[in-house]
């Protein structure tokens, strides 16, 4: 069975948590949810790709993140992607 990849809310999640905390305390799934204007259950929904992060939380996550436009766009396509249910929106984006 091939390794199943890390959803891309997931990564945007990370990020943000490395962003908020220190190095030697790691921020919380609550703590990161607070930043982000989200429930922790939500946060739960990104890590276990139950859910895909929309817009106006990746534009909240980019305060912490300080990604270029560019990047930010890549972050967006892969994230529709995601989003995306159907194989043929799958391969437009």
């Amino acid at each position: 069975m091939a390794p199943r990849s890390v959803p891309m809310s997931y990564q945007v999640i990370e990020l943000v948590r490395a962003a908020i905390g220190s190095p030697y305390v790691r921020a919380s799934d609550a703590g990161v949810a607070r930043v982000l204007g989200i429930t922790p259950g939500a946060v739960s929904a990104y890590k276990a790709g139950r859910d895909v992060m929309g817009l106006p939380t990746l534009v909240r996550a980019n305060h912490f993140m300080q990604l270029s436009p560019q990047q930010l766009a890549e972050v967006q396509v892969r994230l529709s992607m995601e989003a995306a249910r159907d194989p043929e929106a799958k391969r437009i984006w």
